[in-house]
């Protein structure tokens, strides 16, 4: 006699099991944020003074008993560069019946709380994509369409600058390329210590470079953003990956960098009881300063994709 199977699908009122756990992933870091400096701003406009010294002479010389004379040029003029703050915000709504139903990893009345979260790490993301971008800066109008936009660390770097593809570079990167960049910010006095590449153009840096074993932080853990150590003519340099840069490599003295707060990042609710549903408004307005551009140098048109 043939045996008769029963599917459990048709069966009535069986719960399905949904595991209490919730699996998140954030692709991003915020290398750039960890390695600047921080100060606070008083404007939507921030201004700041430059000052560099003239090239060395080897031909300073004069004869005994000489006469002082004086022109204009012999004065050291300084430079001034600026840049404007940059709002940025993340919405958070959550239906109040969200918060009274029992959610899978979170149980209940825990939405609010998880989404905060989750958007105030989104909106410092931000932070970090608009600091190494080459945004150009916009003037916010407060009383138009026309939103602040920071200028980003690759609009600022451009005195030293190296286009591969060009002349008798590549279009990948190459040790000549890599110490030639080196070369000028060391050459304008700068003292790079971190270079910033995204995956592919540090695999062929992994080339030429040996390995190095990174101290374990306080914390336990490797730092595992930083791969490599590379010691060359301008001195040792980490090796970091960053998922904003493809075609781009950075080379920075990081100290010459800063992230002005105009405001700190701040959670704004919104009314409680006029809509049935609770939530707010991550804030935050800030602005990337480069003190001196000067010291550090890139390399663009790197023929890489994400």
């Amino acid at each position: 006699m043939a045996t008769a199977r029963v599917s459990v699908d048709v069966q009535y009122q069986i719960r399905e099991e949904v595991l209490d756990k919730i699996s998140k992933i954030d692709p991003y870091n915020r290398p750039i944020l960890a390695s600047i400096g921080r100060r606070n701003v008083k404007n939507t406009y921030v201004q700041w003074t430059t000052q560099e010294l003239a090239e060395p002479s080897s031909s300073n010389a004069e004869v005994h008993g000489f006469t002082t004379t004086f022109a204009a040029a012999d004065s050291t003029k300084r430079g001034q560069a600026n840049n404007y703050t940059q709002l940025i915000a993340k919405k958070v709504a959550v239906d109040l019946s969200m918060e009274a139903v029992d959610v899978a990893g979170l149980g209940v009345g825990n939405e609010l709380k998880e989404q905060k979260s989750l958007k105030f790490t989104e909106m410092l993301n931000d932070v970090e994509a608009s600091a190494i971008s080459a945004n150009t800066a916009v003037q916010p109008l407060p009383n138009s369409s026309q939103a602040g936009v920071m200028a980003g660390i690759q609009t600022f770097v451009t005195n030293n600058a190296i286009v591969a593809g060009s002349g008798t570079y590549p279009s990948y990167i190459t040790p000549d390329m890599y110490d030639d960049l080196a070369v000028l910010v060391k050459k304008d006095g700068g003292m790079p210590n971190k270079t910033f590449s995204g995956l592919q153009c540090l695999r062929q840096i992994s080339g030429w470079v040996t390995q190095t074993t990174r101290e374990i932080g306080n914390d336990g853990r490797r730092m595992t953003n930083i791969i490599e150590q590379y010691r060359g003519v301008a001195g040792l340099q980490d090796l970091i990956y960053h998922s904003q840069l493809t075609t781009v490599l950075l080379m920075l003295e990081t100290g010459r960098f800063e992230m002005g707060w105009l405001r700190e990042p701040k959670w704004h609710p919104y009314p409680d009881g006029i809509y049935d549903y609770s939530g707010g408004t991550y804030k935050t307005e800030c602005t990337l300063i480069s003190l001196q551009q000067k010291a550090s140098g890139k390399i663009t048109s790197l023929g890489y994709t994400a």
